[in-house]
């Protein structure tokens, strides 16, 4: 298990269920999450959920809002089980862009530090 750092669980205290929700979508936004997996991810990232009568339901509750408010897109895996995607901002996709070139760009570093 992970344990959170002085300076996240500041964060963890100070931000809303909303916020670390958003923050787990937006940081693989081309993944779909089911609200179970949601509710490990913030588990792992120390949140503590005991403050919430039925954390699932509540978190189900945070993304069909977020659904509402075009945040998020919800469909349907294979299993026709509700599944959970960020839905990427211009902002989004060009943070995502630049460290795509970024990566790149110390990969060939690398391959070119091999062939010296």
């Amino acid at each position: 298990e992970i344990e959170p750092s002085l300076d996240a669980a500041e964060i963890l205290e100070n931000s809303t269920l909303a916020d670390e929700i958003r923050s787990i979508l937006r940081s693989d936004m081309f993944t779909e999450y089911r609200p179970n997996e949601v509710k490990t991810e913030l588990l792992r990232l120390g949140c503590d959920l005991s403050k919430y009568g039925n954390p699932q339901a509540t978190i189900h509750m945070v993304l069909k809002r977020m659904v509402e408010s075009k945040q998020v897109k919800e469909s349907q895996d294979s299993q026709g089980k509700s599944v959970y995607q960020w839905r990427p901002t211009a902002q989004d996709l060009a943070r995502a862009s630049k460290a795509l070139v970024e990566r790149s760009e110390y990969k060939k570093m690398g391959e070119r530090e091999k062939k010296i």
